[in-house]
């Protein structure tokens, strides 16, 4: 069947609660959803399995965006009778909601390790791609590609990342070590795809290695807080901070990559170091 005449079939079934509904779903892969979520599961629940989410999401948005450039290819048009909900900047394939919430909700399920877990990220997953298609912003082809780039990713990070080998490894390294090479290995990126999303995304990178790196030595004994109340807090606090640097950052340094790398290090480094140590008081 070909995926226009699919298309508005599945789109022949709209209507104002659905399309609600939808872009609430959408929602869920939007990068404003990722840095609510994100830091708050590196404050709220435990900042290493924070991190590791953090940084398996970074990588398969740098990935999404390395690929796009490569592939090229468009989106959806009204002129070929779909109906396109709102407006997106860039190219279609592989979609950067599927691909991303297969790493995100997959790896977040892995690190919990229990069948609802998966139930709930597989339907979160199928939910954002359906609602690209619905909406009218991602072909189904694009939301398949962004399944399968998803899933090789995830297979290696948790691969890589669970190698008894290479844990053994990284542990017999200093602590300084550990933290310059966390720091510096980001910027490898760039020697294969250095537009301005992948610098941003790098810069983010190189600020929670330090971040976390720092914590782990100024306070490697601090719990996530176990009130509501200072969870409201720290949250409250963080995000606001961390959406302010980002307002204010922008302001200040001239839109040059260099500032760019700087201003995403800077937002990196306020969420895993930053707002720990300013509200320690906060924490258990």
């Amino acid at each position: 069947m070909d995926q226009l005449v699919l298309m508005q079939g599945i789109q022949s079934i709209a209507n104002p609660i659905l399309d609600f509904f939808f872009h609430a779903v959408t929602f869920l892969g939007d990068e404003e959803f990722y840095m609510i979520a994100i830091p708050l599961l590196y404050w709220w629940w435990d900042r290493h399995k924070g991190i590791r989410i953090a940084r398996i999401f970074l990588l398969s948005a740098w990935f999404n965006a390395w690929l796009k450039g490569i592939f090229a290819l468009p989106r959806p048009s009204e002129a070929e009778g779909i109906r396109v909900a709102f407006s997106e900047a860039g190219y279609g394939f592989p979609s950067g909601h599927a691909q991303n919430s297969v790493t995100f909700w997959g790896y977040l399920a892995h690190t919990l390790k229990r069948a609802n877990g998966w139930y709930l990220a597989l339907s979160l997953m199928v939910l954002i791609g359906f609602s690209r298609i619905y909406l009218g912003v991602h072909y189904v082809t694009d939301v398949l590609g962004g399944y399968l780039f998803g899933l090789v990713l995830l297979i290696a990070y948790i691969l890589i990342s669970e190698n008894q080998k290479l844990k053994e490894y990284w542990q017999s390294l200093s602590a300084a070590t550990q933290i310059i090479v966390s720091a510096l290995l980001p910027l490898v990126l760039l020697l294969v795809y250095d537009q301005t999303d992948a610098v941003k995304i790098v810069g983010y990178l190189i600020g929670i290695a330090l971040g976390l790196g720092l914590l782990d030595l100024k306070l490697p004994k601090q719990l996530p807080p176990r009130t509501w109340l200072n969870r409201i807090v720290v949250g409250v606090v963080g995000l606001g901070g961390l959406f302010g640097f980002q307002v204010g950052l922008k302001i200040i340094f001239p839109e040059m990559m260099i500032f760019d790398l700087l201003r995403y290090s800077i937002l990196g480094f306020w969420t895993t170091y930053l707002v720990p140590v300013i509200l320690k008081r906060f924490f258990s």
